[in-house]
């Protein structure tokens, strides 16, 4: 995934995370082409990445701590 831009936290990112943010990118980067190589078509692919996505977010939101609801 090396197209894609990273994003900077304005705050400091302790070495651990970092480590595990590149092991993560990694990680999906390599399933994200050994299912293309299976054949999953892109569309169900993105599909299945956003559903994860807005569960993500739904946690988020959800782990707020009562703010702004």
């Amino acid at each position: 995934m090396s197209i894609v831009s990273r994003i900077y936290s304005a705050k400091p990112v302790s070495e651990a995370v970092e480590a595990a943010y590149n092991s993560f990118d990694i990680s999906v980067g390599k399933a994200i082409d050994q299912a293309k190589d299976d054949g999953l078509p892109q569309a169900l692919l993105v599909a299945a990445l956003t559903g994860h996505q807005h569960l993500q977010i739904d946690c988020m939101l959800k782990n707020r701590g009562g703010q702004d609801e």
